[in-house]
């Protein structure tokens, strides 16, 4: 997805033309950049009144899953603001943790075999 401000005039036209044929695809579209402009905020007032402002979009529009994300995110509130005071993520964490792996995936799986070990 490219931001708005650095799309070209092809990527514009495009995304216009998407949006009139796929109205509800251009919709969520343009909510998807709304959470976007929303991480771009710097300070915590300004992304509280971002935030406030895209969850009431998202619970208006007439898109069932954007509704259910935005539950989502209305429940998750407080955390995800906590970016905005401490610019820190676990994203790191996570990804450096070995043992980590998504819910779905047998144990097994994510260790690796003896061949692969030096």
């Amino acid at each position: 997805m490219v931001p708005k401000a650095r799309a070209t005039a092809e990527q514009a036209a495009k995304l216009a033309d998407m949006s009139k044929r796929y109205p509800k695809t251009g919709r969520a579209y343009r909510i998807v950049a709304g959470l976007d402009d929303f991480y771009a905020c710097r300070s915590m007032d300004d992304a509280e009144r971002s935030f406030d402002s895209l969850y009431s979009w998202m619970r208006r529009c007439r898109l069932q899953p954007m509704k259910d994300a935005a539950e989502t995110l209305k429940r998750h509130r407080d955390k995800i603001l906590a970016y905005f005071k401490n610019r820190l993520t676990n994203a790191i964490c996570v990804a450096s943790t070995p043992w980590f792996r998504p819910p779905n995936v047998r144990p097994e799986a994510t260790i690796p075999s003896r061949a692969t070990l030096p």
